[in-house]
């Protein structure tokens, strides 16, 4: 985990965070066609706040995440190849990856135990993450370096900051079932307010950990009226995703994801549309190397290039490495570098070229790695500890799955 980590009173704290200083150029091998170059500052906060009463019987917590994305990635985002969803200016973002919003989570969770492997939750955000897919790209273990969202972002995990959520739901030391409603509306515009909650659409997810290394989940759920450019068309989506950690001594480790996501429109023929998502990272003590390939079904509409609904594959293979420059009072400094191959399906190319190629530099300051004991603890310490801030919490922007 990269986090920092104190207690005082008897209430955990936790802080999570990345700041970027980036630049980054896309389709550098055709700059006649679509493609831009930027440099701009990806950044985000996370602060949580939890403790527990009546001899941890019961628990409390508190998540706060902001983000100064609309200040400094301006409201139409940063260039991403093939990146679609949400809007600017009215107009559908194609090619670019919008921003997040100041406000990501302002959230809290209640919490009941039942028993020492039996516990109950209520979770509320204005804004929050409702029970459908995985950890959002950036707290995945598997893609700590990577400044970029994945292009199958609103296919799997884009309702990461949603404005209006209650979730309901129990958990054991194995599994995790949790529904939620919530609001099936993408942010707007207005990237500094928070939205005026619905309530409209609602999921189910059922998650496992059948080790500390090991998590899975499954989810689907209805969405209404996702994007204010189509304000007639609901989505029903589908994810699954498999996460895995291999530790090494010394703070080493090896973290995999693979993440699948799938949007049907209702009322339409037309089918699912998907994406498939394999990502790792190896983290060693100067440094991480990492990759990320995709594969997602993106239709003329979604891109801009017609009114058709016929869905094209494309695929984005990346691979990037950073150095720690420095480590100091628990935080860290990376220079990190990565390029990204696609391979767009031949009815893209006009628009892209045959072999779009991509690449970034960039400076990463964010919390040092916080090591995890792994030693065997007291039964209700190691419940408290998994169970509450650091690890599997009913929502997902935090370390668990």
């Amino acid at each position: 985990m990269y986090a920092i980590h104190s207690s005082l009173s008897g209430w955990d704290f936790m802080t999570h965070g990345s700041l970027y200083l980036r630049y980054t150029s896309q389709n550098v091998n055709n700059p006649e066609k679509r493609g831009d170059d930027d440099i701009d500052f990806p950044n985000w906060l996370m602060l949580m706040a939890g403790r527990d009463f009546s001899g941890g019987k019961h628990r409390v917590d508190f998540r706060t995440m902001f983000s100064l994305d609309p200040l400094t990635e301006g409201g139409n985002g940063y260039p991403l190849l093939f990146a679609t969803g949400e809007t600017w200016h009215g107009k559908p973002l194609v090619d670019r990856q919008h921003p997040h919003d100041l406000f990501m989570e302002l959230a809290t969770t209640l919490m009941h135990r039942l028993s020492d492997d039996n516990q109950i939750f209520l979770y509320f955000g204005l804004p929050g993450e409702p029970a459908l897919g995985p950890s959002a790209f950036m707290h995945r273990s598997s893609n700590q370096t990577n400044p970029d969202a994945v292009i199958s972002h609103h296919y799997q995990d884009a309702t990461h900051i949603t404005f209006g959520v209650g979730t309901l739901g129990w958990m054991n030391r194995l599994f995790k079932v949790d529904g939620s409603i919530f609001t099936g509306r993408e942010p707007d515009e207005e990237r500094l307010d928070i939205n005026h909650p619905r309530f409209d659409s609602y999921s189910l997810r059922l998650s496992v950990n059948p080790t500390r290394t090991f998590a899975a989940q499954v989810s689907s759920g209805f969405l209404k009226s996702p994007e204010a450019s189509e304000p007639d068309d609901d989505l029903m989506r589908a994810t699954a995703s498999v996460h895995h950690v291999l530790p090494f001594p010394a703070g080493k480790s090896l973290s995999s994801s693979l993440v699948y996501g799938g949007n049907s429109l209702v009322g339409s023929d037309d089918g699912i549309r998907n994406s498939f998502t394999l990502e790792s990272e190896w983290d060693w003590n100067l440094g991480t190397f990492y990759g990320r390939g995709e594969a997602v079904q993106k239709t003329a509409k979604d891109l801009g290039i017609g009114v058709s609904e016929d869905a094209f594959w494309t695929n984005a293979i990346t691979l990037g490495s950073g150095v720690r420059l420095f480590r100091k009072l628990q935080m860290q400094t990376l220079l990190g570098a990565q390029g990204t191959i696609n391979f767009p399906a031949t009815e893209l190319k006009p628009y892209y070229g045959d072999v779009p190629l991509s690449f970034e530099v960039f400076l990463k300051i964010s919390p040092d790695i916080m090591m995890m004991a792994m030693k065997p603890e007291p039964k209700m310490e190691r419940e408290t500890k998994h169970r509450g801030l650091e690890g599997d919490g009913p929502g997902n922007h935090g370390t668990g799955h």
